[in-house]
């Protein structure tokens, strides 16, 4: 070959048999054929001459050009060319070849740029992998090409067959990002030993994939081979769950008789486990039957914070399975019309299963677990619910028979323990009593023998216990009284008497006789009399003080005041005869009585019977005034006085000596009533006289200057004087006039004589009269009811509605409106006037007698009687009048009478 290096470049790329060409990215002439070789022309079928500035996308398919020029175009802007790819190019004779090849870029000596495409044909080589992907989509396991890092780089169809991923949505994809988080392993997740996960399907489900692969030699690929285990694997985890199943069932069993003797800890345990042991389940109770309705007693899962709620057994999947005494499945409670609908919405449940407890007496309750989807439960998880349904009622009957031997143990430990406390608690008693206590045999070849004695016995008698028991009553009694007690004691053994109290002489072991009382009681067992309890106090002491109690009461019945003599806490021991005629009780009657509960005696003010008691103790004696109630109920007042005594031997005793002074504090409370009401006839008096003096001093002084210049000069005087002066006399006498009257009317409301004929007057006439007294005709008058009536004396009431106008012309500037108010058969009378008011710190007096305020006193004329005489008449006509501020200024006063 001749030339230097560019001629053999030139003579190596035309001869060269890989097809090559030149393609110009000069503007104007971009993908256009610049030089080809032989072995380009012979792969697309052309001559080099049509080849020459042909353009190089129309060698391609038509939907591959645009592609192909955009490509030359983004090279042509100095842009590397795109990566090695194969593609299609078309031949003249329209068939298809499969090339593939890489580009460079390079530039001429001018620098225009040119793209070199070096192509191989592939078209062979492609329909083997087409055959061999054939191959690969009819097998029923997926094949899978990936890197060593596990992305995939080929899978057959069998992938999305399974999967559901397409060829294309696995390209690239890593394969480990597919699997379950659960089931990948540390490393990575490439597929190469034999191994079986859970890989998601494009459907969000996952399946069993079994693996088996190998790395390509000098590939660097994995070949894989994946086989759907699904089936298999649910199988064996069927079994497992079913193993693992029947093994919790033995846990719960075991646990249930752990606890069977606690009945809500066994149902709080099966409620509990029930949920973790049925894997669709999210809530499990137990139900109890509380009468006509179901108690949730025990509850787990979405179901426990409903325990204590309770539900209808009519009309309920539980109440049937109660009934009819079997397991019930409800497989969606939308659809199944055994189960009461309201309740499934209301505790959110789909799916259910029950099953009957059962107790002594049959079914007393039901067994429940529950999901909120439907179909949660299969077919095998009634037998094994079944089967804890009779664990629990099993463990149910031996709680309740756990319950009732522990309550028949616990009620024989308390028997035995109140016995023992009974026993020792008498024990204490026997031996601690300051009486003296014996048991005595009523058996008959015994009768009377001492059994036990305390050692307060042994103190009255002078013998020891042990000498007691060997005695009978009849060696301890005196011999006169021995026959009289034999008879009782054979009563009481025959039943005749239960308790009987005597008083009897025993001979001490000193030789000298005691008295001694005796209170007897028998005990029986099953009916029969066994022995007595006596108790025995030795009365010797107190005998002996009666006994000069009665020699000195003989004394004191000759005093004619009440002598009482009781003990310290009121008990009555003896009264005389003087007792008896103020107080109307014998002595029979009287006696072992409290003194303060028969006479119920009231004691001075802020004094107790404590207090009195604690006086006595401290200074020996005690005088005031009692009240006490007779026989036949009066009242007494007594003036008591009380002395402590101390008898010889005997605890203290009180004498009392109380003096009838009942007449004497009437004749003082009258007198005091009397000296009362004559210092108030006093104070009236002098109050009339000083407003007398003040009152009817101006008019007296006016009538008389006005009668003496008329009876001086009535010559000289005009007529015009005349009629003036007798005016004035006439206008003061009237004044005296309704002084007097005044003074009149007060005087009988003070000594409250004052009556009131009531009549049915209507309220608008007597109004209208009033206003004309007082020439206020004109004065507008408001009522809602012209003709409403009241019950009042006709001249009470004229007089009130006259001092009321009357009053309000010289305080208040006179009447502004009258108003007619009925209310609740009430009728009220408002006088409302626009002026100066009544002063706040002179409301409180308004309605006293002679009361006037300061700030009117000297203006205006008047006796201070008005608006109390107002107030007298009022109340007299069974009503009430009463003064407001008037909230436009003013004042407003309210006659209120009973509605006719």
């Amino acid at each position: 070959m001749n030339g230097g290096p560019p001629a053999l470049l030139a003579e190596a790329f035309a001869r060269s048999p890989v097809a090559k060409v030149v393609i110009s990215l000069a503007p104007g002439e971009i993908g256009c054929l610049v030089e080809v070789n032989e072995a380009f022309c012979a792969l697309t079928g052309r001559d080099r001459t049509a080849l020459i500035g042909y353009a190089y996308p129309l060698l391609l398919p038509e939907e591959d050009r645009t592609a192909a020029t955009l490509g030359f175009e983004t090279m042509a802007r100095g842009e590397p060319p795109p990566p090695a790819a194969e593609r299609l190019m078309v031949r003249p004779d329209g068939t298809r070849t499969w090339v593939s090849g890489g580009t460079v870029i390079a530039h001429d000596g001018v620098g225009r740029p040119y793209a070199i495409t070096e192509l191989t044909d592939v078209t062979a080589a492609r329909r083997s992998q087409q055959l061999f992907e054939a191959l690969l989509d009819a097998s029923p396991d997926m094949l899978i090409l990936t890197t060593l890092d596990g992305t995939v780089v080929h899978a057959n169809s069998t992938c999305e067959r399974i999967l559901g991923w397409t060829a294309d949505d696995l390209a690239g994809v890593q394969l480990s990002t597919l699997r379950h988080p659960d089931d990948t392993p540390a490393g990575d997740g490439a597929p190469v030993t034999s191994a079986r996960f859970r890989y998601r399907c494009k459907d969000g489900d996952y399946r069993w994939i079994q693996w088996a692969g190998s790395v390509v030699p000098d590939q660097e690929l994995i070949a894989a081979t994946g086989r759907d285990v699904t089936d298999a694997v649910n199988a064996e985890l069927a079994s497992a769950r079913e193993t693992d199943r029947l093994r919790t069932t033995i846990r719960v069993h075991r646990e249930i008789n752990a606890v069977a003797a606690d009945r809500a800890a066994a149902m709080r345990v099966v409620a509990r486990r029930m949920v973790g042991l049925f894997g669709s389940a999210d809530g499990a109770a137990v139900l109890i039957v509380d009468g006509s309705q179901l108690v949730l007693a025990a509850a787990a899962g979405e179901l426990g914070a409903l325990t204590g709620t309770k539900f209808p057994i009519a009309g309920s999947l539980a109440g049937l399975a109660l009934t009819e005494d079997t397991i019930k499945h409800c497989r969606d409670s939308a659809v199944d019309s055994r189960v009461h609908r309201d309740a499934s919405v209301m505790l959110g449940v789909r799916s259910v299963i029950v099953s009957p407890l059962h107790g002594e007496q049959g079914g007393n309750g039901v067994l429940l677990v529950s999901a909120q989807q439907p179909n949660a439960f299969e077919e095998g998880d009634e037998h094994q619910f079944s089967l804890l349904a009779d664990s629990l009622s099993a463990a149910l009957r031996h709680a309740d028979d756990t319950a009732q031997a522990a309550a028949l143990l616990a009620e024989r430990t308390r028997a035995l323990a109140a016995l023992e406390i009974s026993e020792n608690r008498f024990r204490l008693t026997f031996e601690n009593s300051p009486l003296g206590l014996t048991l005595a045999s009523l058996a008959p070849g015994s009768l009377g023998h001492y059994l036990q004695a305390n050692p307060a016995m042994s103190a009255i008698t002078g013998y020891s216990a042990d000498e007691l028991c060997r005695m009978s009553f009849a060696d301890l009694q005196h011999s006169d009284d021995v026959p009289r007690t034999r008879a009782m004691i054979e009563r009481l053994a025959a039943g005749d008497l239960d308790t009987v109290r005597i008083e009897r002489r025993y001979v001490h072991k000193r030789g000298h006789v005691i008295w001694v009382s005796i209170r007897v009681a028998v005990v029986r067992e099953k009916g029969r009399a066994r022995f007595v309890v006596n108790q025995v106090e030795d009365v010797t002491a107190r005998r002996a003080a009666d006994a000069e109690l009665r020699r000195q009461a003989r004394l004191l019945e000759l005093i004619p005041a009440a002598v009482i003599v009781r003990d310290m806490d009121g008990t009555i021991r003896w009264w005389n005869q003087g007792a008896t005629d103020l107080y109307g009780w014998p002595i029979s009657s009287a006696h072992g009585r409290s003194i303060h509960d028969l006479l119920h005696t009231v004691f001075p003010a802020d004094s107790t019977i404590g207090d009195l008691r604690e006086h006595l103790m401290r200074e020996g004696r005690w005088e005031g005034e009692l009240d006490h109630v007779t026989a036949d109920g009066h009242t007494l007042t007594v003036l008591s006085r009380q002395v402590l005594h101390h008898p010889p031997g005997a605890e203290p005793q009180i004498l009392e000596i109380n003096t009838d002074v009942s007449p004497l504090r009437a004749a003082e409370r009258a007198l005091a009533g009397r000296n009362t009401e004559l210092e108030a006839a006093n104070t009236l008096k002098l109050d009339i006289i000083g407003m007398l003096g003040h009152e009817i001093g101006n008019p007296l002084t006016a009538i008389r200057g006005h009668a003496e210049i008329l009876a001086d000069d009535w010559e000289d005087l005009d007529e015009a004087y005349r009629e003036k002066a007798v005016a004035a006399i006439i206008r003061q006498t009237g004044r005296l006039d309704d002084i007097v009257r005044e003074v009149l009317a007060m005087v009988t409301i003070e000594t409250g004589s004052i009556t009131a004929d009531r009549r049915r007057l209507r309220a608008r006439d007597e109004i209208s009269q009033a206003l004309a007294a007082v020439d206020s005709e004109s004065l507008p008058v408001d009522s809602r009811d012209d003709d409403v009536t009241v019950l009042a004396n006709p001249g009470h009431l004229q007089q009130i509605l006259v001092n009321l106008l009357s009053n309000a012309k010289k305080y208040g500037g006179g009447a502004t409106a009258v108003h007619i108010d009925a209310d609740g058969g009430r009728v009220h009378i408002t006088v409302e006037d626009n002026g100066r008011g009544v002063p706040e710190e002179f409301r409180h007096r308004l309605f006293h007698r002679m009361a006037r305020a300061d700030r009117d006193a000297r203006r205006v004329q008047g006796t201070g009687l008005g608006l109390y005489i107002v107030r007298g008449l009022a109340r007299a006509n069974q009503g009430e009048v009463r003064h407001e501020p008037n909230p436009r200024g003013g004042s407003l006063f309210v006659l209120s009478l009973e509605q006719g």
